[in-house]
């Protein structure tokens, strides 16, 4: 622990600021100065993943507050995971598989990455994993002591992300392989369910006046999201030899029968059919609560097939059908794994700090040399770039996708409230600021530009902005309009 501590926080200046870390950074400032996550740029409430906020905001009361400063909290949740995955591992399959868990996930790519964001998904992931852990232990495995435990898990999972929602379900798996029916007569446990739907209504239907809601993101649609395996393969990728080891857990469910394998691998397949048909878009971060859920299973995999080859080696007995099963899934393992270590795949991906976001301070720092207090700016990224200017921009540069027909139009009106002007989401209206601005003009685009503008804005800008500045390795550039070269 205090190794992988000691080296996620020597990199966390390593990685670039990302746009939706400064939406944190702000709410996290409305705490510090108002007691509330209210956004400075606006006075709204940031009224989501409320709890780790709140933890978030803890250092910014004992130093600068500087999105460097928020990054901590997330850094320590990546490292008090790590008893809790152990607990985990011991739980399903004994020591080596607890100590194998701790092991990856303290040098895991995907957590040294995601825990270097001032963002609530490693907390979260914490939360979840705990309550998912604790949920098996009290349900299924009767550990009475685990009851107040698992209540105060499932409540700081809702407190922290509107997914929460889908631990319910899960907990419902655990009880139902427990067949805890004596349950039912208990006053204590409709309490307790009474608590936690007030809770989830507090938490995640309900919202106070005043709050920040972001119109202009894509809009939940269930199944919008394009590639269904998206997800999938995310997982894959970051994890080595991932769902041919979690295809594996097949064998205790059949030979052991038994209840703590069953919820936790059909509770791990459920929960990532879910994630792949609510939520709009993929991206990785959004399986962060499941990342060590999979891995638990994973390396729970592995070393039972290891164990049960072992105890037959010892035993010198390899009659039976159901041995012969076990020896041919094991042989596929190590070739597989041969495979992984000797073929040409992106072991990058598993281990170290190699993952990073695209970096847009070099683009910046050039606007900042050049732009001067007369000139317009307009910006695919508006608050990155006012950060690093230290003014606002005048227009934000993006379309509205349609997650349904998957094109590209205005936004509503409604969306853009009294700030119409604020927009450039059409070809048309581009063409308009740039008839009616005198000034020079500074346009920052980055990666996103094809998944926020359809093909006829991008082709006006390539035909009336030219590139001041390039960022190849970021994929980011500075355009200019009204400028000689």
């Amino acid at each position: 622990m205090g190794l992988a501590l000691w080296l996620r926080l020597k990199s966390l200046p390593n990685y670039p600021i990302i746009d939706d870390e400064l939406g944190t950074f702000s709410a996290l400032k409305g705490i510090v100065t108002t007691g509330l996550p209210r956004l400075d740029e606006n006075g709204l409430l940031y009224w989501r993943a409320l709890l780790p906020h709140y933890l978030m905001a803890l250092p910014l009361f004992f130093t600068d507050a500087t999105v460097q400063a928020a990054r901590i909290v997330p850094t320590l949740f990546s490292v008090l995971i790590l008893p809790v995955a152990y607990a985990g591992g011991r739980m399903l399959s004994g020591r080596f598989a607890a100590w194998l868990l701790v092991v990856f996930l303290a040098f895991s790519n995907y957590q040294n990455y995601h825990a270097a964001f001032a963002r609530f998904y490693l907390p979260f992931q914490f939360f979840f994993f705990a309550a998912t852990l604790l949920g098996g232990s009290y349900f299924i495995l009767g550990r009475q002591k685990h009851g107040a435990w698992l209540l105060a898990a499932t409540l700081a999972t809702i407190a922290s992300h509107q997914l929460s929602i889908s631990l319910l379900p899960l907990l419902g798996l655990a009880f139902l392989c427990g067949r805890r029916w004596e349950l039912l007569r208990s006053w204590l446990f409709w309490s307790t369910i009474v608590l936690v739907s007030g809770f989830i209504w507090g938490n995640i239907f309900w919202a106070p006046e005043q709050v920040f809601v972001n119109t202009e993101a894509t809009p939940l649609i269930m199944g919008g999201m394009l590639n269904k395996w998206a997800f999938y393969e995310d997982f894959g990728r970051y994890m080595p030899l991932a769902w041919t080891l979690i295809l594996l857990g097949m064998l205790p469910i059949y030979f052991d029968r038994s209840r703590l394998w069953i919820y936790l691998w059909c509770g791990f397949l459920g929960e990532m059919v879910f994630l792949s048909v609510v939520v709009p878009y993929n991206s990785p971060r959004y399986m962060s609560h499941l990342f060590p859920f999979g891995t638990l299973l994973a390396m729970a995999s592995l070393c039972w097939c290891i164990g049960q080859l072992y105890k037959k080696f010892q035993k010198g007995v390899w009659g039976s059908s159901r041995q012969a099963l076990l020896v041919g899934c094991t042989v596929t393992l190590l070739a597989l794994l041969h495979l992984a270590l000797f073929e040409n795949l992106e072991r990058r991906n598993w281990f170290g700090d190699s993952l990073t976001s695209f970096d847009q301070r070099p683009a910046h720092e050039f606007m900042a040399n050049w732009v001067t207090p007369q000139d317009v700016v307009i910006s695919m990224d508006p608050g990155v770039t006012e950060y690093f200017l230290g003014r606002p921009v005048n227009y934000f540069l993006r379309e509205r996708l349609d997650p349904v027909t998957h094109s590209f139009g205005p936004f509503e009106p409604t969306v853009k409230g009294n700030n119409h002007n604020y927009y450039i989401d059409s070809p048309e209206r581009l063409q308009e600021v740039l008839a009616t601005t005198p000034q020079r003009i500074w346009l920052y685009v980055n990666h996103k530009r094809a998944a926020a503008t359809s093909v006829q804005l991008q082709r006006l800008i390539n035909q009336t902005f030219y590139a001041a500045f390039y960022d190849e390795q970021n994929e980011n550039s500075v355009l200019a309009y009204q400028l000689e070269p």
